[in-house]
């Protein structure tokens, strides 16, 4: 049943609505008529932001993710037609606000490197999406599996840290670094066909950056 006053669903037989305190005019408390105590307000609303709160929590660190959901972030931004959402799930801003802060670049850099950056990703997003057009149909999709993830050894991740440096002229750390295979499912139309990659997910400055 529903409480008359709220609408929120009550189970059959309570003599409050839970969210509320409403009276619903059922025989509650085991059988007996006797008033059921009224419900603290305020202890409801305090539980209610209590579980708005952990709901929250669990989105963020499901969206924060790690290398595997970096990636799938990259491959649906690309495979979704948008560039500006590709520079994000790379984390193009974690590289170039390193090199603001190193002092190597200005904040007209920044911007005119972003600019140049999203700009050529648009452009491979429209080359991408014509491509599965022709391929597959003009209703075309694609599904992703992340197959597995293989941790970097240390030894190799200094040589990406190396080969950094030596390019940005800036001190980095890579904490950790993973390969992570995927395989991503066409279907359309026209065809299907499936393709099998591996991407470089590495951890830069304690930001996760698709290498």
């Amino acid at each position: 049943m529903f409480c008359g006053k709220c609408g929120c669903n009550v189970p059959d037989g309570a003599a409050v609505c839970p969210a509320c305190g409403n009276p619903t005019g059922a025989a509650g408390n085991g059988g007996n008529n006797k008033p059921a105590k009224k419900i603290n307000k305020g202890l409801i609303a305090v539980a209610a932001a209590a579980v708005a709160v952990i709901v929250l929590v669990v989105i963020l660190l499901s969206s924060c993710g790690g290398p595997e959901s970096a990636v799938e972030d990259y491959l649906n931004a690309y495979y979704g037609g948008d560039g500006e959402a590709v520079y994000d799930a790379i984390n193009m801003d974690g590289v170039y606000k390193l090199l603001v802060d190193e002092g190597e670049w200005d904040e007209d850099d920044y911007e005119d490197a972003k600019e140049d950056s999203i700009d050529t990703w648009d452009e491979l997003c429209e080359w991408r999406q014509d491509y599965c057009e022709d391929e597959y149909g003009e209703d075309w999709s694609y599904e992703i599996e992340i197959i597995k993830s293989k941790e970097i050894k240390s030894g190799d991740l200094n040589d990406y840290e190396e080969r950094l440096e030596d390019g940005w002229d800036v001190e980095i750390e890579i904490d950790e670094g993973y390969e992570v295979k995927y395989r991503i499912y066409f279907e359309g139309e026209d065809g299907d066909d499936k393709l099998k990659d591996t991407v470089t997910v590495l951890k830069i400055n304690g930001e996760w950056v698709i290498w």
